[in-house]
């Protein structure tokens, strides 16, 4: 008895057609892994974003304490900076301590009170302790 079927029946589709098994659970991992992967980014998107706004609020009040400097308002003595009284210490970012590291005069000849000033803000982002530097020039008559 042969185990041909009828051309016309349910049953009977042409020879290499469809998925096999090993294929199925191939695509069943690739599809685990991505999901998987994607849920991952998802956790760590609160800590990126936490780190992102510590990073802007340092920025900000070094921004805030380069313009008090170049007013006059402090002294251009190497040290640690308080944030000036106009900047809301609310949005600083968490453990910031701004730091005057170098002043330099250059060349009180020809350009008398032109001071070389690098100001530097250490944060804590997370677990991680940063920290940006800004150099720039600030003129003092």
């Amino acid at each position: 008895m042969s185990m041909n079927r009828a051309p016309g029946s349910a049953r009977s589709r042409p020879e290499g057609s469809g998925f096999t098994l090993i294929e199925s659970l191939v695509a069943l991992a690739l599809i685990t892994l991505a999901l998987f992967l994607g849920t991952k980014l998802i956790l760590m998107e609160p800590r990126i974003l936490e780190r992102v706004e510590a990073g802007e609020g340092a920025i900000r009040a070094l921004e805030a304490s380069l313009e008090t400097l170049r007013s006059g308002d402090l002294p251009l003595r190497r040290g640690i900076l308080l944030p000036p009284a106009a900047y809301p210490l609310g949005l600083a970012a968490p453990g910031l301590v701004l730091r005057l590291e170098e002043v330099e005069e250059i060349d009180p000849e020809e350009t008398p009170g032109l001071f070389r000033i690098t100001v530097e803000a250490r944060y804590l982002a997370g677990r991680d302790v940063r920290r940006h530097r800004i150099q720039t020039l600030v003129w003092r008559p």
